[in-house]
């Protein structure tokens, strides 16, 4: 009996131990904002809780929510910024979150107008793109590997049709018609969707007006600035890089046999007042072996191969240098 009792006291007491315990690990949403130190809203700014690894993305008005528990741990985090660690009472609803500017990059280079300068020195609206940014990324084209690396440059892809191009504004849309910024490759007017990635140096976005000026009324809608790879006078280089992976589809639309077409669509043709379309022989011939062929399932495999191979050979002396890809 004695021992009955000191069992049931023992289960008593773990289970009152436990209960704050549980109550102290339930879960709750939080939500926020993610600006610069300008106020812009930081698209695509990364928000992780590292005690669960569970994240998600600032959308393009630098809002996010996330499910959190009292032992949370956020950090949030841009390319070019401070990581910013919140935990404890500071998670919260509604909450303004500010990141700085990394110090240990306001030495780079930034390429504005027809030269570069120190990023230090800068007094207009200027973010800089390097290759370490976008190097990696299973990407096929620049405007792909551009999403999410820069405040205020939104990249929106409208259309999946076959040779689509995705949309491209610096700080939202300012006129009726086309809102496209200015591209310069190495100082020339040229197509974005052209550059190879792996041919690219550095990319500089002008957002304001005074560090668009000097580009003239064409540059009303922002400048992207691309400064492609050169070789070196120290060394001649043979560089060769190779992605390989498989994508598949995510998303297919469910389509009806052809006989159950021809019958819905009868019915919908009768309904309309109007004569039917196929004749009880031919919704027959159709069910007994006719043709059926759901060509959405012949053209989309439901795994398909991709690679990408790039090949260059760069060096020089000290009076010229060479880059061929």
């Amino acid at each position: 009996m004695k021992h009955v009792i000191m069992c049931f006291v023992a289960s008593l007491l773990l289970s009152l131990v436990s209960i704050p315990m549980l109550a102290q690990q339930q879960s709750r949403l939080i939500s926020g904002i993610v600006k610069d130190e300008s106020g812009e809203p930081m698209i695509g700014a990364s928000v992780l809780d590292v005690s669960t690894k569970q994240g998600t993305i600032a959308d393009i008005d630098g809002k996010f929510t996330l499910e959190v528990t009292s032992s949370s741990k956020l950090q949030i985090s841009f390319v070019g910024y401070k990581d910013q660690i919140i935990s404890g009472k500071d998670l919260k609803k509604d909450m303004i979150i500010v990141l700085k500017s990394n110090t240990e990059m306001i030495d780079e280079l930034v390429v504005v107008g027809y030269g570069t300068q120190k990023k230090v020195n800068l007094t207009g609206a200027v973010a800089s793109v390097s290759t370490s940014d976008i190097q990696g990324k299973p990407v096929t084209n620049i405007v792909e590997a551009l999403q999410g690396t820069t405040s205020g440059l939104v990249i929106q892809q409208s259309n999946s049709a076959p040779g689509a191009r995705p949309s491209i504004n610096i700080r939202g849309l300012n006129t009726m018609n086309n809102n496209d910024p200015m591209v310069l490759i190495d100082g020339i007017i040229g197509d974005i969707q052209n550059v190879n990635p792996s041919d690219i140096e550095n990319i500089s976005v002008l957002k304001d007006a005074s560090s668009t000026a000097i580009y003239g009324s064409r540059a009303s809608n922002g400048v992207i600035l691309i400064t492609t790879k050169k070789g070196s006078a120290q060394k001649n280089e043979v560089t060769y890089e190779m992605q390989y992976g498989w994508q598949s589809p995510t998303c297919l639309p469910k389509v009806v046999d052809s006989w159950v077409y021809a019958e819905m669509r009868n019915e919908a043709l009768v309904n309309s007042g109007q004569p039917a379309a196929f004749t009880p022989e031919q919704i027959a011939y159709y069910r007994n072996g006719g043709p059926n062929c759901k060509w959405i399932e012949e053209l989309y495999k439901k795994n398909s191969p991709q690679q990408s191979h790039n090949l260059s050979f760069s060096g020089g002396n000290d009076k010229t240098t060479f880059l061929v890809c």
